[in-house]
């Protein structure tokens, strides 16, 4: 189970990427499975991402593959923090890759909500 700490950061980190707060508001309901979930969306996320080798270098914790799951309750507080502070003033996305997007953050914030 992701530690307080953990679920503050992990809540933001998606909060930013998807443009939805509800998963930093939600953030206490967050469970194993959901991480497992969660870590598969930022995996997809990261090809709509403007500038992703900048996005992949300061989450030094992303795998480089789909098949590894558990990564995102061990990246290091400074990643997340760097991250967020880089992109405090928005995530600028392909348009096209993030209207496809939007069903798997929809589905990701349902399963948070009903905590699944």
């Amino acid at each position: 189970m992701p530690t307080p700490e953990q679920k503050e950061r992990i809540g933001a980190l998606l909060s930013l990427l998807s443009g939805d707060s509800s998963f930093y508001e939600n953030r206490n309901k967050m469970t194993d499975n959901f991480i497992v979930d969660a870590e598969k969306a930022i995996l997809r996320q990261r090809n709509c991402i403007n500038n992703t080798g900048r996005f992949i270098a300061l989450m030094k914790c992303m795998p480089k593959s789909a098949n590894v799951a558990g990564w995102l309750t061990k990246c290091a507080a400074s990643s997340f923090d760097q991250f967020l502070s880089e992109y405090k003033g928005g995530l600028k996305t392909n348009a096209l890759c993030s209207v496809g997007m939007r069903s798997s953050w929809e589905d990701l914030r349902v399963t948070l909500i009903m905590g699944f």
